[in-house]
């Protein structure tokens, strides 16, 4: 079952009084803060997870926090639900399909938000940016032309 619902908890960012300078380490770190069933919105055979996800981006040498917090639900069968609240209660790992499925979604998310917030404090991002590169020469007369298929 997927992913059935996103909600942010938390937007903080904090600019210190450190300057931005070429030894600037930038330290993002993600972590789980909790894991529950949401009893209110079980329909059917199915039961729902509410994962909690935190993402803190540090600036150092005191630059900056920024801190990135977040809901996401999952939706599955109620016996699927019922063995990863069990393993959590056991301090197992979670299952990697559901963290994949969770935590790909917190992360698109976050990380978008948290490139807001570098913006709005004016501290550089804390992910790389794929840049696009332009050859120095480039042949104009091909544009809009089909290549020749080869046999």
């Amino acid at each position: 079952m997927p992913v059935t619902g996103f909600g942010f908890t938390r937007v903080h960012a904090d600019r210190k009084a450190g300057k931005v300078t070429r030894d600037l380490k930038v330290r993002p770190n993600i972590t789980i803060r909790s894991m529950e069933e949401v009893k209110d919105q079980a329909e059917g055979g199915n039961k729902v997870l509410k994962i909690d996800f935190l993402l803190d981006v540090n600036y150092e040498p005191d630059v900056a926090v920024i801190s990135v917090g977040a809901s996401v639900f999952y939706t599955d069968k109620a016996s699927i639900i019922d063995a990863l609240l069990k393993k959590q209660n056991d301090g197992k790992k979670l299952d990697d399909k559901v963290l994949n499925a969770t935590l790909g979604i917190f992360q698109i998310n976050a990380h978008i938000k948290v490139l807001e917030l570098t913006r709005a404090i004016s501290v550089p991002p804390h992910i790389r940016i794929p840049l696009m590169q332009l050859k120095s020469e480039l042949d104009l007369s091909t544009l809009g032309k089909e290549k020749p298929k080869s046999s």
